[in-house]
C-alpha cells in the first residue's frame, strides 16, 4: 500500500518512500505487482491529486 510521501513516515516508519517506488519501478515487466493507495490519513486534496 503507498501513501504520499508526507504521510508514508508517520505510517510505515521503517519503510523509504522512494526506495518502495524504485522495487516497483524495476520488478521484471512479466511479473504482475499489485499496489494501493491509503486514503484519509490527513493527507490535502491537492497532495493526493497533484494540483
Amino acid at each position: 500500500m503507498e501513501m504520499i510521501s508526507s504521510i508514508t513516515p508517520k505510517i510505515r516508519h521503517h519503510v523509504i518512500y522512494d526506495t518502495s517506488l524504485y522495487v516497483k519501478q524495476y520488478v521484471p515487466k512479466t511479473t504482475f505487482v499489485k499496489t494501493g493507495i491509503m486514503l484519509d490519513l490527513g493527507e490535502t486534496d491537492e497532495a493526493v491529486c497533484g494540483k
